[in-house]
């Protein structure tokens, strides 16, 4: 039992392979042209940043009496040494009895998640959420050889551990405490089995339970469907667009989510009403007369977040404010300039001084977020800093 990292992550995104049942982390993904799916992911120029993991454990015909809990406990604690839990982005890619080994490893250490911010991705490849009669099919033979794994998996209303795994995970994602969304694909061909078995392993009412839009893979039976030819497979293109839509990593809306982050972070807080106002009021009241508009208050307050935070949340919103706080800083600029007769020279000093303090602050807190997440925040920065020269004359 090991994991191994096919590629250690840059950033705060990781995808993790789980395979299934009587197979390894080599053969379930490995087509017989060589393919072998998480370097069909790796190779992808978007993901270049995210870390690739695979998972393995102990998994036979006789495996005897290691079970899913013992499957489960090794994953956390892999996961653990290798620093996978340090990120705040995770996509579980899951075969067969992977998914239901990392479903039940999110229902155990739920509040671990939500304490971490860690958004979780699954991505449900052929797995039976409520059993398989596959494994009802050689019910005699897994009692003879004590095969614990395969006994969890059968089909039927007496199964009381994957009964109550599936009703603690729809509670789960019903509850809306952690961030949890999902893909799942479903076989299309039969296993047949000469004289006896005709039936798909994972048919569509166990393995499309959680997640909306499920999609059957043409031509695919229950091991063909992790196993991508190349990557044009439609498995492979459904998993980057999972990944995309989930995370929303394209380069092109990274300087709007960060800003839109922000505003849900305080949102979430309640204090998002604190960030619209403005936090010196030994200033006179006339040169904050623009209440509506991004200013001094909400950076005190970025200024306050840990970094530890979780960034989170992606949109338009963020940036356009970003865009008012760099014109309301210029506004600011003019307006203290035309009331020079009104201000004192200390009032009118300070009252610069403060604006452009919060100039520099704010873009470089917004810069060590970028770096923090690896975020491309230049345009962002530059806006900011384009409204220095204005305050250079005011000082």
């Amino acid at each position: 039992m090991k994991g191994e990292w096919i590629r250690k992550s840059k950033g705060n995104t990781s995808v993790i392979f789980v395979h299934g049942i009587l197979s390894s982390g080599k053969t379930c993904w490995t087509h017989k042209n060589g393919s072998f799916w998480p370097d069909l992911l790796k190779e992808e120029k978007e993901f270049e940043d995210w870390g690739i993991y695979n998972f393995m454990y102990e998994t036979g015909f006789f495996s005897g009496t290691y079970n899913l809990s013992d499957i489960v406990d090794a994953l956390k604690e892999q996961l653990k040494l290798d620093k996978l839990l340090d990120s705040k982005q995770i996509a579980f890619v899951c075969h067969s009895m992977g998914g239901i080994v990392v479903r039940k490893f999110i229902v155990e250490r739920v509040y671990d998640f939500i304490e971490q911010e860690i958004k979780i991705g699954l991505f449900l490849v052929a797995s039976p959420s409520l059993g398989s009669s596959y494994a009802n099919l050689f019910s005699a033979i897994i009692k003879f050889v004590r095969n614990s794994q395969a006994d969890i998996l059968r089909f039927n209303k007496d199964n009381l551990w994957l009964n109550s795994l599936d009703k603690e995970f729809q509670n789960l994602r019903s509850s809306n405490k952690l961030e949890i969304r999902g893909k799942e694909l479903i076989e299309d061909k039969f296993i047949v089995l000469k004289n006896f078995w005709t039936n798909q392993v994972v048919e569509p009412f166990s393995g499309a339970r959680y997640f909306g839009e499920s999609y059957k893979v043409p031509y695919s039976d229950h091991f063909s469907i992790a196993k991508p030819e190349n990557k044009d497979a439609v498995q492979h293109r459904l998993l980057c667009e999972f990944l995309n839509e989930f995370f929303k990593n394209k380069v092109d809306k990274q300087e709007k989510s960060l800003a839109h982050q922000i505003i849900t972070f305080l949102e979430k807080r309640g204090l998002l009403h604190l960030a619209l106002e403005g936090n010196h009021p030994e200033h006179p009241q006339r040169c904050y007369e623009y209440a509506n508009t991004l200013r001094e208050g909400i950076i005190t307050i970025l200024m306050k977040i840990p970094r530890n935070s979780q960034i989170y949340t992606y949109g338009d919103r963020l940036h356009d404010e970003f865009i008012k706080f760099r014109r309301e800083l210029e506004r600011l600029g003019i307006e203290a300039k035309e009331r020079e007769t009104d201000l004192t020279n200390e009032q009118l000093e300070g009252f610069t001084k403060s604006i452009y303090e919060l100039r520099k602050n704010c873009s470089g807190y917004i810069q060590e977020l970028g770096n923090k997440y690896s975020i491309d925040v230049s345009d962002i920065v530059s806006q900011i800093d384009s409204s220095l020269p204005n305050f250079d004359k005011l000082i």
